[in-house]
Protein backbone atom coordinates (compact mmCIF):
# COMPACT_ATOMS: atom_id res chain seq x y z
CA UNK A 1 0.00 0.00 0.00
CA UNK A 2 1.47 3.44 -1.12
CA UNK A 3 1.61 6.29 1.19
CA UNK A 4 -0.49 8.76 -0.13
CA UNK A 5 -3.56 5.74 -0.17
CA UNK A 6 -2.82 5.22 3.70
CA UNK A 7 -3.03 8.69 4.05
CA UNK A 8 -6.35 8.85 2.66
CA UNK A 9 -7.63 6.23 4.93
CA UNK A 10 -5.97 7.44 8.30
CA UNK A 11 -8.10 10.73 7.38
CA UNK A 12 -10.98 9.18 6.56
CA UNK A 13 -10.57 7.21 10.05
CA UNK A 14 -9.55 10.40 11.99
CA UNK A 15 -13.05 12.31 10.45
CA UNK A 16 -15.54 9.37 10.83
CA UNK A 17 -14.48 8.63 14.97
CA UNK A 18 -15.13 12.93 15.11
CA UNK A 19 -18.48 12.11 13.95
CA UNK A 20 -18.72 9.42 16.02
CA UNK A 21 -17.88 11.38 18.99
CA UNK A 22 -20.33 14.25 18.29
CA UNK A 23 -22.97 12.33 17.69
CA UNK A 24 -22.91 10.04 20.80
CA UNK A 25 -22.83 13.60 22.55
CA UNK A 26 -25.62 14.82 20.58
CA UNK A 27 -24.05 17.79 19.24
CA UNK A 28 -24.72 18.94 15.41
CA UNK A 29 -22.19 20.31 12.99
CA UNK A 30 -22.51 23.45 14.26
CA UNK A 31 -22.62 23.02 17.69
CA UNK A 32 -19.24 21.40 17.54
CA UNK A 33 -17.90 23.99 15.30
CA UNK A 34 -19.18 26.55 17.58
CA UNK A 35 -17.41 25.03 20.93
CA UNK A 36 -14.27 24.43 19.13
CA UNK A 37 -14.22 27.85 17.81
CA UNK A 38 -13.48 26.45 14.03
CA UNK A 39 -15.74 26.90 10.96
CA UNK A 40 -18.55 24.48 10.04
CA UNK A 41 -17.57 23.80 6.49
CA UNK A 42 -13.96 22.89 7.92
CA UNK A 43 -15.55 20.24 10.61
CA UNK A 44 -17.88 18.63 7.80
CA UNK A 45 -14.58 18.32 5.89
CA UNK A 46 -12.44 16.67 8.62
CA UNK A 47 -15.62 14.58 9.41
CA UNK A 48 -16.12 13.38 5.44
CA UNK A 49 -11.84 12.49 5.27
CA UNK A 50 -11.91 15.29 2.80
CA UNK A 51 -9.33 17.45 4.99
CA UNK A 52 -6.80 16.83 7.70
CA UNK A 53 -6.48 18.98 10.97
CA UNK A 54 -3.69 21.12 12.12
CA UNK A 55 -2.35 20.29 16.09
CA UNK A 56 -4.66 23.17 16.66
CA UNK A 57 -7.36 22.42 15.22
CA UNK A 58 -7.12 18.89 16.85
CA UNK A 59 -6.18 19.99 20.04
CA UNK A 60 -9.59 22.66 19.67
CA UNK A 61 -11.46 19.17 18.67
CA UNK A 62 -10.33 17.38 21.47
CA UNK A 63 -11.17 19.59 24.22
CA UNK A 64 -14.59 20.34 22.59
CA UNK A 65 -15.89 17.02 22.55
CA UNK A 66 -13.89 16.53 26.25
CA UNK A 67 -12.35 13.49 25.21
CA UNK A 68 -8.70 12.01 25.49
CA UNK A 69 -5.48 12.43 22.96
CA UNK A 70 -6.13 8.77 22.06
CA UNK A 71 -9.81 9.65 21.06
CA UNK A 72 -8.80 9.40 16.76
CA UNK A 73 -7.35 6.01 17.67
CA UNK A 74 -10.36 4.60 19.22
CA UNK A 75 -8.75 4.42 22.83
CA UNK A 76 -11.25 6.64 24.46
Amino acid sequence: MNIQKQGDELLVLMGSMVREKRLERGLSLKELAGKADIKVNLLSEIEEGRKGMSIEIFFKIKQALDVSFGFLFGED
